[in-house]
């Protein structure tokens, strides 16, 4: 019908994808924040990461001083692509007719359509969401991750200074481990490396988490006042356990749909909240040209399978502010 927009245009599937809950993970939602959408394809990781540098003073009557990008080295990326698609299964009134022997429950068969279609809306959102965890866990971690694209691998490297990944001297655990030690060393590393060290929280992988709980220096210096008050929230998989010198200690051990935790299990990572972590996102490629837009969401049909398909887009770039203020601490040493 002319001056109808039918409920599979991206116009009507974009507005709705945005709208879906979505459920709350530990990184993606406690740690990070959603950021800016971007008109190109590809950003200057650098300039997004890098810490800025003092600004310099001037004479008066000086036009100024230029400042370009000379200040680093451009590190071009392109932003992550996830698009995924199903095979649409709900009800189909552009295709049905609408007298048919139907049975609808509390709904009129529009609102039916548009319900079925929300569902599978909302499993591929799911689905790009803990890749979105995925990257993020990355980023704190390995300071960078490896994507594919038709076939083509990429690389994005935050350029994390490698001296912030480091082993305890003596594994936790063993005769002779000073974990208490460890731990300060960890988070004294990321107050004097980055430029936002005040306020931290520390990350703790399972193993690392159950073998500093045993020791009794830990329990008898560890402040769980927070705990005891109810004064913070859990999500799947991660769990407060208290305070330690004014660093606030959680234990995350979920895993993506691998089986790999999102945090290893012998890493404690510390995180300087002060700093910024936002998910950035690149504009979606369509027909009509590039579309700037955090979500994107439409339907067609096709021949070859058969059937009418819908898909989710999103492409999110995970980013620190300040790269070298996230320490990694291997409470047992890498082999």
């Amino acid at each position: 019908m002319a001056g109808t927009i039918s409920l599979f245009n991206h116009r009507s599937m974009s507005p709705a994808v945005k709208l879906l809950p979505e459920k709350p993970s530990f990184l993606r939602t406690k740690i990070f924040k959603e950021g800016k959408t971007h008109p190109t394809r590809e950003v200057d990781l650098a300039q997004l990461t890098v810490r800025p540098k003092m600004a310099p003073f001037i004479q008066v009557g000086d036009e100024g001083i230029l400042v370009s990008k000379d200040v680093h080295d451009i590190k071009s990326v392109a932003f992550p692509k996830i698009r995924l698609k199903s095979k649409y299964t709900g009800l189909d009134l552009e295709k049905t007719s609408i007298n048919n022997p139907v049975i609808y429950v509390d709904s009129t068969p529009q609102q039916q359509m548009v319900a079925d279609i929300n569902d599978q809306q909302q499993k591929l959102k799911d689905m790009c969401n803990l890749r979105k965890e995925w990257m993020c866990a990355k980023l704190l971690t390995a300071g960078g991750f490896t994507y594919s694209h038709d076939g083509v691998y990429y690389k994005v490297d935050y350029g994390r200074d490698t001296d912030n990944v480091f082993d305890v001297n003596t594994d936790w655990g063993t005769n002779g481990a000073t974990p208490l030690k460890d731990f300060r060393s960890g988070y004294e590393l990321c107050r004097t490396q980055g430029s936002s060290g005040v306020g931290r929280i520390a990350v703790f992988g399972s193993n690392a988490y159950d073998l500093f709980m045993e020791d009794e220096t830990v329990l008898a210096k560890l402040d769980t006042l927070n705990l005891k008050m109810g004064t913070i929230e859990p999500v799947a998989g991660e769990q407060y356990f208290g305070r330690i010198n004014g660093v606030d200690c959680y234990v995350y051990s979920d895993n993506d749909t691998d089986g790999n935790p999102f945090i290893p299990a012998n890493a404690v990572v510390f995180i300087p909240i002060a700093n910024e972590y936002v998910i950035d996102y690149g504009p979606v490629h369509e027909k009509e040209g590039l579309i700037q837009t955090d979500w994107f969401s439409k339907g067609w049909d096709q021949e070859e399978p058969p059937g009418r398909f819908i898909c989710v887009e999103t492409n999110p770039l995970p980013l620190a502010r300040d790269i070298d203020g996230i320490v990694v601490m291997y409470a047992v040493g890498r082999t």
